[in-house]
């Protein structure tokens, strides 16, 4: 009885595994073309960003974000099983070898695709090179190939292409009816085992990737994309590629729309310098602005007892997400009275409108990065109609430092003029804060030593990081003030959203969980708000400085920071100026509770009785 069981057995796995062993030459080649990009930007284009050196793995290494084995195989093994099956169930050989040539030319083209934009940008397929492709005309076209046709990395590319394609001829010409000879039991049971595990491990994946077709705006797409790496092969990233960029038209069209139509009339008769300063993930609890024990921000500090910086207590980011933040930063709209982003003109524009010079440096700007908040943010804010009416100038490199993009901007002495807005977007202290300042003695201040409490010597190590980053970016604005100190200017500084850097659990960085706690909305969604004002700037606006003075205290929430700027910069008369949203007029009227996250009541989490540091 067990005999018979065991031979039906050999023989169901022998027609499971038989488009592995008749087509075996198929199904391994289309599967090394779906995850080889993959592998090629995991371990050698991007390998910074994809694998991290660590004591507390073995063999030190941890592969991130999906790159790593088995992980990259899960989805790609099966659609290549599948893609094989269909040679077996078709006995018309004429029908075989068309289906094998339209497999084979489809992944082999998504491949070589792949393989010229890692050599050449360092990115594989992402909406923003679809969007790209989109919006490129035939001169712009026979530009780029020109220039890259015969460039140095596009010659490495066809190399790697033409040998792949080589190796591929080869092995189906040399090896027709199987890559690996299968005869004996246990090789089909351990044949057979391997299509199992993948098959049960193929589930989970597929479901989450699934889900992208259930989203139907940008929002829900990041949030898709924090569970699910679309890169970790050719086909899931093609897929959500087009699929995102489809879903972005409807909802960007309409912000676009509203910009280029914004209503005009928008005047100033100011001729001051107003900065916006954007940072990035700026815990205002490793600023000793807000209390820090180390000294962080020790040139803040000084302009603060000059009188000359004013320190805001209780604002909050409607959002911990970049992309989430920077829309509805830009938009004029207000999230507490349910406003869309969409449905608004972004401020530069409004600026513009008003006589502004409006300068945008942004040091996260990005067209080719496969991450869906670059491509959200991107296409938002650099749509080419939209930069000719928002701003008169942008930057168009970022830098891996800050204040290399400071320099870049005062690089043109005359750039910065009476009556301009300028915009700084900053890296900060963006995950991972070690790599956001130049590791030399001058800003290598902390180290592990510095760090008292209880944690573990790689956490004092990471916290110490953090804090030389939010030094260096006390750096930066010190240096930025300085070229404004004896111009009528004023400064807002604000942060996107917080970080935990290990401040009440073992966590560092930000978390997307349903149910927010006191420590991450303390963490991650209080954010410090600054204001800087010149000698002249207070001199000649005094009764602003006493404004500002009087809301220090006063509960505030960044998406209506446009409105502080239009009182700053004297555009008092436009359509989109609401006083009682302007945090530092006298008729500000706060809402009675902020809502983060979409749903979530600030001020009735707080009130939760729950200890944090």
């Amino acid at each position: 009885m067990i005999n018979i069981l065991y031979k039906r057995f050999l023989k169901i796995g022998d027609i499971l595994i038989s488009p592995m062993v008749n087509n075996g030459t198929f199904f391994l080649n289309v599967l090394l073309l779906l995850i080889f990009p993959t592998l090629l930007n995991a371990y050698f284009i991007n390998r910074d960003e994809y694998v991290s050196f660590s004591s507390a793995y073995s063999f030190g290494v941890l592969v991130k974000y999906g790159a790593s084995f088995p992980y990259v195989l899960f989805i790609p093994f099966i659609v290549s099983y599948v893609l094989s099956l269909i040679p077996l169930l078709c006995q018309r050989k004429k029908v075989i070898i068309v289906w094998k040539v339209i497999v084979y030319s489809a992944t082999f083209v998504l491949c070589a695709i792949n393989i010229f934009l890692l050599l050449n940008f360092k990115t594989m397929l992402s909406p923003s090179i679809v969007l790209l492709l989109k919006e490129t005309d035939a001169t712009e076209s026979i530009d780029f190939i020109q220039s890259y046709i015969v460039d140095i990395h596009s010659i490495y590319a066809y190399i790697i292409i033409i040998l792949i394609g080589a190796l591929l001829v080869f092995i189906e010409l040399f090896n027709k009816k199987k890559i690996v000879i299968v005869d004996s039991s246990l090789s089909k049971v351990l044949l057979l085992m391997v299509l199992l595990y993948m098959s049960w491990r193929f589930v989970h994946p597929c479901r989450q990737f699934l889900n992208l077709f259930k989203c139907e705006d940008l929002d829900s797409v990041e949030f898709w994309y924090l569970d699910y790496r679309p890169d970790c092969n050719t086909l899931t990233n093609v897929i959500y590629s087009f699929y995102t960029f489809e879903v972005s038209k409807k909802e960007l069209s309409q912000s676009k729309y509203h910009t280029l139509n914004l209503q005009q009339g928008s005047s100033s008769s100011s001729e001051a310098i107003v900065i916006l300063v954007i940072g990035e993930s700026f815990n205002k609890y490793h600023s000793e602005l807000y209390g820090y024990k180390l000294h962080t921000n020790p040139h803040m500090a000084q302009e603060l007892r000059n009188g000359n910086l004013f320190v805001f207590s209780d604002v909050v980011t409607p959002y911990n997400m970049t992309s989430h933040v920077m829309k509805n930063l830009f938009s004029v709209n207000s999230l507490m009275d349910n406003e869309s982003w969409g449905m608004f003109p972004i401020f530069p524009a409004i600026f513009r409108d008003a006589g502004f010079k409006v300068l945008f440096w942004d040091n996260q700007k990005t067209t080719e990065k496969a991450d869906v908040s670059d491509f959200s943010i991107f296409s938002y804010l650099y749509d080419p109609e939209v930069v000719k009416i928002s701003y008169s100038e942008c930057n168009y490199t970022p830098y891996d430092f800050d204040m290399d993009l400071l320099c870049d901007f005062f690089s043109i002495e005359d750039r910065l003029v009476k009556k301009s807005l300028s915009i700084f977007h900053l890296r900060g202290q963006h995950d991972m804060a070690e790599n956001r300042y130049p590791h030399t003695d001058n800003y290598n201040h902390f180290v592990i030593d510095s760090i008292t409490g209880d944690y573990t010597d790689k956490q004092k190590l990471q916290i110490a990081f953090y804090d030389n980053a939010t030094r260096y970016n006390d750096y930066v604005m010190y240096n930025l003030i300085n070229k404004i100190r004896d111009l009528e200017s004023v400064v807002v500084y604000i942060s996107d959203h917080g970080e935990e850097v290990h401040d009440y659990r073992n966590h560092y960085g930000r978390t997307q969980e349903n149910m927010k706690t006191k420590g991450i909305l303390k963490y991650q969604y209080e954010v410090p708000f600054m204001i800087w004002c010149s000698n002249k700037y207070q001199e000649r606006y005094p009764e602003k400085v006493k404004a500002i003075q009087a809301a220090l205290d006063q509960p505030f929430m960044i998406d209506n920071t446009c409105q502080i700027l239009f009182d700053l910069a004297e555009i008092r008369h436009c359509a989109y100026y609401h006083k009682e949203r302007n945090l530092i007029s006298p008729s500000y009227s706060p809402y009675a509770y902020r809502r983060v996250q979409d749903n979530v009541i600030y001020e009735e989490v707080m009130k939760e009785k729950e200890p944090i540091k």
